[in-house]
């Protein structure tokens, strides 16, 4: 089990959002089964890299200073609309003898002949939602793409070897990722006249009425 270590502190009650926005530390709150809401703020740069290793599936030992180490997980992340920047974390206390219920990225993993041959790799699930006890939580659930031999094959959510102890949510028989046929489209470019040539047309009884003019 990964685990990864982050610090906060108690938020004031009467600070706002904002206010810690300016000072580059974000709002954040703990809550959970049993579990008093903790109101806290930590710095934006340590949660973002602290973030970017844990997601959602990997335990961070929360460290609220004058308080014991809480194991949460990341349950939430707020981000503003415009800016994209992160505005307020949820945490989620975790009892270690209770299974939790979260989410784990899929990485695809191996060499698939089809693709290799031309095929087109086509990823239907970037990650499944799982359910294990937070002490067998990964960070990532590998799938082999090496059984895509031909256009066509498919891997399945009941084809993936999950490590031990977690058990995925998703339909047994929904396609994760499959080997698709690559189509090539072609353009059709309709015939045009050339550049200072115009294309007419003369009406069929014109034409006769000309000949017989002719003739005349």
């Amino acid at each position: 089990m990964d685990n990864i270590a982050l610090t906060a502190q108690s938020r004031p009650t009467d600070l706002r959002a904002r206010d810690l926005r300016r000072k580059k530390l974000i709002p954040a709150v703990v809550y959970g089964q049993g579990f008093e809401n903790l109101h806290l703020q930590m710095d934006y740069q340590t949660f973002r890299r602290a973030f970017e290793k844990a997601t959602y599936s990997t335990i961070v030992s929360l460290d609220v200073k004058g308080a014991k180490a809480v194991p949460v997980l990341v349950h939430d992340v707020q981000y503003h609309p415009v800016t994209d920047d992160i505005v307020h974390v949820d945490f989620y206390a975790v009892r270690m003898d209770k299974k939790v219920t979260t989410h784990i990225a899929l990485e695809f993993v191996g060499a698939s002949e089809a693709v290799k041959q031309g095929a087109l790799l086509n990823i239907n699930k970037h990650e499944v939602e799982v359910t294990c006890l937070p002490g067998d939580l990964v960070h990532s659930i590998e799938v082999d793409i090496s059984p895509l031999v031909e256009v066509g094959d498919i891997i399945r959510i009941e084809d993936i070897v999950v490590p031990k102890g977690i058990e995925i949510l998703d339909h047994a028989d929904e396609p994760v990722v499959s080997a698709m046929e690559l189509k090539v489209v072609e353009e059709v470019f309709e015939e045009t006249p050339a550049a200072g040539v115009a294309a007419t047309e003369t009406p069929e009884g014109e034409e006769k009425g000309a000949e017989k003019k002719g003739e005349e």
